[in-house]
């Protein structure tokens, strides 16, 4: 029986992770930046991506500002993949920043910035109009220009909010790339899955035998009851 629990809960842990790792683009909500946002401050794109150093840099930067009193949510759009169910929105920054924003926001607005090749946009941001003119760049490796771009874009906002930060300095290495693979987004938890149902399965056919063996020492004890003689004979003799 401990063999029988031990693969159901085995069994439920992967079910549960592969809940937990299934790609943005494949839950409730249109667009991958909308669920990621919801647990972090940065959404970077899948293709190209940015550089390691480039994503924590954006994740140092907004965790400073939020320290500082000027909370951020950052989604770097540079494809129309990395839009999901959205895509006609690429090239269209303003009006899917509002749109992110509506996504991700619930008891209270989020101020939102989206970079995309085509410009910048944003929400719930007052003194948006320190992005005015600011250059969208694509130099760089991968979407690191855009990365390049964001962190200036916090630099200006912050600042123009009362809520100074300074973006840390980004290695020029290209390095190895932040975004996660999109045969592992989806490949991963679909092997995870598929793992929980053949423990599931190996589980129910082993629970009968489990049963039966309990069943059989069961009997053995009640007849060593009623026959004081009697030892089970799953007991050692003396």
């Amino acid at each position: 029986m401990a063999a029988s629990w031990a693969i159901r809960f085995v069994a439920l842990g992967a079910a549960c992770a592969a809940v937990a790792v299934l790609p943005a683009s494949a839950a409730a909500d249109a667009d991958p930046a909308s669920d990621t946002l919801l647990v972090q401050n940065v959404f970077t794109p899948y293709s190209p991506q940015v550089s390691q150093s480039m994503s924590k840099a954006l994740t140092d930067i907004t965790a400073q500002a939020q320290r500082a009193g000027f909370p951020i949510k950052v989604a770097i759009v540079a494809g129309p993949t990395d839009l999901g169910g959205v895509p006609d929105m690429f090239g269209k920054p303003q009006p899917y920043a509002s749109f992110l924003a509506s996504e991700i926001s619930f008891n209270r607005k989020q101020p939102t910035l989206v970079v995309m090749p085509a410009g910048i946009g944003t929400a719930n941001i007052p003194s948006a109009s320190a992005v005015a003119g600011l250059h969208v760049s694509t130099a760089g490796p991968g979407a690191d220009g855009l990365g390049q771009t964001a962190l200036s874009a916090i630099e200006r906002l912050s600042a123009a909010n009362g809520h100074p930060v300074k973006a840390p300095k980004v290695s020029s290495g290209r390095g190895g790339s932040s975004g996660v693979s999109p045969v592992l987004a989806f490949g991963a938890p679909v092997g995870l899955i598929i793992v929980a149902a053949l423990l599931i399965g190996l589980g129910r056919r082993r629970l009968p035998e489990d049963d039966e063996l309990e069943r059989d020492e069961t009997d053995e004890d009640e007849l060593a009851e009623q026959e004081p003689g009697r030892r089970p004979e799953h007991e050692p003799r003396p």
